[in-house]
């Protein structure tokens, strides 16, 4: 096994390999928006954006879990604190895209002939709703998890400050040969 000492270091270069990730899907995002006039009032423009966010999405997941091994090898609280509030921004913001897509798709599946919306929505509103549960589960979590140590089994604290009541400890059974 090797020792806190030696892993540390590779444990951090996770930290480079999710901005190396994030600058990649970022630019590409850009890259696809730079040739169209960006126009957020537009139905079609939105749909577009969804579409482009959706594919992206995956790599988005990627970066995040390897931020969450690096964050918990190294046992840093404050810094699951941030990538829980991170990720409940980030399903919130997940959220309010799978809704303005169903929007935009019930605006314009009257206006395009057969159901090219209706599986165009579709397309982008799945990973999309996933990006938005996964984020949001694993906000909530890493907050709740970084607030407080996990204390399991019979070493809970009895004082009040932890639990409303003090409670005895439950004697040990004694098992007889």
């Amino acid at each position: 096994m090797l020792s806190d000492a030696r892993i540390r270091p590779l444990v951090k270069l996770l930290y480079v390999a999710v901005v190396l990730i994030l600058y990649n899907q970022i630019t590409e995002i850009l890259a696809g928006f730079g040739q169209n006039p960006v126009d957020p009032g537009s139905a079609e423009w939105r749909l577009r954006l969804f579409g482009v966010l959706a594919t992206r999405a995956g790599w988005i997941v990627v970066a995040d879990a390897l931020l969450f091994a690096a964050v918990i090898r190294l046992d840093d609280r404050r810094g699951l604190r941030v990538l829980g509030w991170f990720n409940l921004v980030l399903g919130l913001a997940a959220a309010g895209c799978v809704a303005f897509l169903a929007h935009d798709g019930l605006v314009l599946r009257n206006s395009v002939p057969g159901q090219v919306i209706g599986l165009a929505v579709l397309r982008s509103g799945v990973p999309l709703a996933l990006v938005m549960v996964i984020a949001l589960y694993s906000g909530w979590g890493s907050i709740r998890k970084s607030r407080k140590p996990d204390w399991g089994g019979r070493n809970r604290p009895t004082t009040p400050l932890f639990t409303d009541t003090v409670r005895a400890e439950s004697p040990r059974r004694r098992v007889d040969d």
